[in-house]
């Protein structure tokens, strides 16, 4: 990452009618204190939530990067891996220009990671495959 990353629309998705009864009683009575606190919370609460996603997100990149080198895979994989986490899915050409091989080297390395329970294609209605990482998707489908 870049730069560090806050959602805080789950937490006031999440705490949604206090959170608007707050913002009526600032337009109303001028109680701001209120929802300072709850505006203050969710930040916190945000920033814990990040920092515990950040954590897992390192913790599946090293283990996809274990699982290939046990394989005894190709060093390829691993900046495969790598642009998989930068990206969150990748292509065939996209990896052909990444690896600087050819059309067939990069699909055989893609399936080398669909073999290995890494990648999976995604459904997607059209011509060109994408290919995402199940448990990197996951740990952002909450």
């Amino acid at each position: 990452m870049e730069q560090p990353l806050l959602y805080l629309s789950q937490y006031y998705e999440n705490n949604r009618d206090e959170y608007i009864d707050l913002m009526f009683d600032v337009s109303s009575k001028r109680k701001w204190e209120e929802w300072i606190y709850i505006f203050l919370k969710g930040v916190s609460e945000s920033c814990e939530n990040t920092i515990v996603t950040i954590h897992k997100v390192r913790e599946l990149q090293d283990q996809y990067k274990e699982k290939c080198q046990q394989a005894r895979s190709s060093a390829l994989l691993l900046s495969i891996i790598d642009e998989i986490f930068d990206k969150l899915y990748v292509t065939v050409p996209a990896i052909k220009n990444l690896t600087w091989t050819g059309y067939t080297a990069a699909k055989n390395n893609i399936n080398k990671l669909i073999e290995h329970g890494i990648l999976k294609e995604l459904e997607y209605p059209g011509r060109m495959k994408f290919y995402v990482a199940n448990g990197l998707m996951a740990l952002f489908d909450r």
